[in-house]
């Protein structure tokens, strides 16, 4: 274990009426580029990883601790002030960042990705092979005590591309495997109810199916009434553009799309309200409105990453992958 200490110096500062992003710092430089990043739910504290290397950001106090493990790391996940450290083989490491301590040791099977964490630590839901199963790919939940499988969903959660209700209750998540011939495939949206075991699929706009469209994210809001995907299309000139669609959870129905004309969108993180996201697009750090179907407020970050970036469960803190750093910023809306 490394303990580093370094201050996070205040960059800049950028609004465009209807409030800002407030650039706190970034994390220390790493070997590689980052794989993934996750926030504590107050944005007290961030995290990211590189291969075996585990970094956390105390974004108020200006320190980061690093550790260097023997075994790659998988994918990492906060529950509260928490951060559970997935490896590859199976272990997951649970790292209490207030106490500055590791708790305790959990296990999943190999090759666990994309970890969200569920009931305060009881529940681990992941991507990844079916336990004691034949199937390579597909979205689990498991009791993180006792290892018994609530569900087994082959196929779904392509790529991370997955949510679930803070109850538990549903799930939502992208039915498919990316690539193809043409590079991008139409994925389904399925709408998992884990008490009744059944799935539907929610159909979008006539976008969905066609050569070239593909979903980037799905989540449920804060309130878990409504689910929100992002649908990009490529097109033959090598232009893009995205539609943020909403589905009611009850039937399955779309309610509203937006469209952003220009380039792609990856990742959508909803802030606590349900009505008002942050994403990337081109160059560009986004504050959006849903129902308004307008910029609240952006700046500019540099090219897209393909990592996802993160909101902390209280709307204030944004994680985003910058290269070989994390990147902190302060979501302050009017």
């Amino acid at each position: 274990m490394r303990h580093l200490a370094a201050a996070l110096l205040l960059l800049h500062f950028a609004s465009a009426g209807d409030g800002s992003f407030q650039e706190i710092g970034r994390g220390k430089a790493m070997t590689g580029d980052v794989e993934g990043v996750a926030v504590s739910d107050s944005g007290r504290y961030a995290a990211t990883f590189c291969q075996g290397v585990f970094q956390v950001v105390d974004t108020s106090g200006g320190f980061y601790d690093e550790w260097e493990f023997q075994l790659p790391i998988s994918g990492v996940t906060f529950s509260g002030e928490k951060a559970y450290i997935f490896k590859e083989n199976g272990t997951v490491e649970v790292r209490d960042c207030k106490a500055a301590k590791f708790l305790t040791r959990e296990k999943v099977p190999a090759r666990a990705t994309y970890p969200k964490v569920g009931s305060s630590g009881a529940k681990f839901y992941y991507v990844g092979p079916q336990p004691k199963g034949d199937a390579d790919q597909g979205l689990a939940c498991i009791d993180s005590a006792s290892g018994k499988v609530d569900f087994y969903l082959p196929n779904l959660g392509t790529a991370g591309l997955y949510g679930v209700t803070a109850d538990g209750k549903k799930v939502v998540a992208v039915e498919g495997k990316p690539g193809g011939d043409s590079g991008n495939v139409a994925l389904k949206l399925k709408l998992y109810d884990v008490a009744t075991k059944s799935t539907k699929t929610l159909k979008a706009t006539k976008s969905v199916g066609e050569v070239g469209s593909f979903i980037s994210s799905c989540h449920f809001s804060p309130d878990g009434k409504t689910i929100l995907a992002c649908l990009n299309t490529s097109e033959e000139d090598g232009s893009g553009y995205s539609e943020l669609i909403s589905f009611g959870v009850q039937d399955g129905k779309p309610i509203r799309s937006s469209k952003i004309p220009e380039g792609l969108v990856g990742e959508v993180a909803f802030l606590p309200n349900g009505n008002t996201v942050i994403f990337q697009n081109l160059q560009n750090l986004i504050c959006y409105d849903l129902e308004r179907s307008s910029v609240l407020f952006s700046t500019s970050v540099g090219s897209p990453s393909t990592t996802p970036l993160k909101v902390s469960a209280n709307g204030q803190v944004l994680a985003l992958p910058s290269g070989k750093q994390i990147w902190l910023w302060k979501i302050q809306p009017k």
